[in-house]
């Protein structure tokens, strides 16, 4: 029944790229309650916030992302945002990161619903859409600016949104550059546009048209935010030049500074925050609320998430369910596992990985799996 190559729990670590739909909720609860009142708070006053989450490594810090996501489908749009490890460009990753969560779709929407405030869908006589290109660029620039000035950094984005829906020819091309790709001189001055989109100010330009567009409440779900930090002398880049790492957060209070509908969930591994946190520019630290954690998994809980991993493994096996919902195992086995885990979610999946694994490979039968796994586990 279980063959060499597979187990019900070959997934035992969560990813921010694939969906993770078993959840038993018990164990964040405090920290739903919390995004819901951030969530409601920013509805009601405009008002942008950031929470903190610790946990230890295994806990499901990174599974809270699709836990959340799932839970507030329908008042929050989430995107999971890996922490930078690299020299990349830290505005670029988190662009990257932000039209990758959108999704192609979702940003063409937001795109055109941005072009059709400016303008873009106005008819003549009531038939024909219009073809100015020019003066829906100069209205939409008038409109964004009033009252603060030229900004080259706006007016590129806005040169670009409006190409991309009125213009057939350079519509890949405004796509590209609204997508971040490098494009050259020649490139640019087709769209009649200064510079890339990850020169200065543009990716939050960008960012925070995109977001004041959308109906919805942005989680920007930062996930490991201590390792930037491991490493001493790592550094990244910037568009201004080469900073510390710290230059994330720096960006994260930027964007809650000049946005008013994003929520930042800043999750860190718990021994790693004393060092985190001292790296975090003191504007950052005074909005950020007292550190939420996840409560430890009980028992029931730790049992009702194996049989949960189990009904859907007989269901995709396309199996009949077990009559007892703990076979191949017992309770005190489960108990066994759960204290040789030490209460840790990901210990103990991995555990079981490596029970099942064997049960595969050496085909046990039930008396001597019990054995085996007293002496083993």
């Amino acid at each position: 029944m279980f063959q060499a190559e597979e187990s019900p729990f070959d997934k035992f670590v969560s990813r921010g790229d694939l969906l993770d739909e078993i959840d038993i909720p018990g164990p964040h609860e405090a920290i739903d309650d919390a995004v819901e009142q951030a969530l409601e708070d920013i509805f009601d006053t405009r008002v942008p916030k950031v929470i903190s989450i610790l946990g230890d490594n295994g806990e499901g810090k990174t599974h809270l992302f699709w836990a959340l996501e799932k839970k507030f489908l329908s008042q929050a749009y989430f995107i999971f945002v890996p922490a930078p490890m690299s020299t990349k460009n830290v505005l670029i990753h988190l662009y990257t990161c932000f039209v990758e969560g959108l999704g192609e779709d979702r940003l063409h929407e937001i795109i055109a619903k941005l072009a059709g405030n400016w303008g873009a869908n106005t008819k003549i006589y009531g038939i024909f859409r219009t073809t100015d290109v020019e003066g829906v660029i100069q209205r939409a620039i008038s409109l964004e600016t009033m009252g603060t000035g030229p900004n080259p950094a706006l007016e590129d984005c806005i040169k670009a949104i409006i190409r991309h829906e009125m213009d057939l020819e350079k519509r890949d091309l405004a796509e590209r550059w609204i997508l971040g790709e490098l494009m050259d001189y020649p490139e640019l001055q087709q769209l009649d546009i200064d510079n890339n989109l990850k020169e200065g100010d543009r990716i939050f330009a960008m960012m925070k048209l995109v977001m004041e567009a959308m109906d919805e409440v942005v989680v920007l779900f930062f996930d490991e935010l201590e390792k930037p930090f491991h490493a001493d002398d790592l550094i990244l880049e910037v568009a201004e030049g080469v900073e510390r790492p710290q230059q994330i957060f720096d960006v994260i209070y930027r964007l809650l500074h000049e946005t008013t509908n994003l929520l930042s969930i800043l999750s860190t591994n718990a021994p790693d925050w004393p060092n985190v946190q001292g790296h975090i520019p003191p504007p950052l630290l005074e909005i950020l609320g007292p550190n939420l954690s996840l409560r430890p998994f009980t028992f029931p809980e730790f049992q009702e998430l194996y049989q949960e991993i189990f009904r859907r493994f007989w269901q995709e096996k396309q199996i009949g369910l077990i009559q007892d919902p703990l076979w191949p195992l017992t309770t005190p086995v489960l108990e066994r596992i759960f204290a040789r885990g030490q209460l840790n979610p990901r210990e103990c999946l991995r555990l079981l990985k490596k029970l099942f694994s064997a049960l595969a490979f050496e085909e046990w039968d039930e008396k001597e799996l019990k054995e085996k796994i007293l002496e083993d586990i």
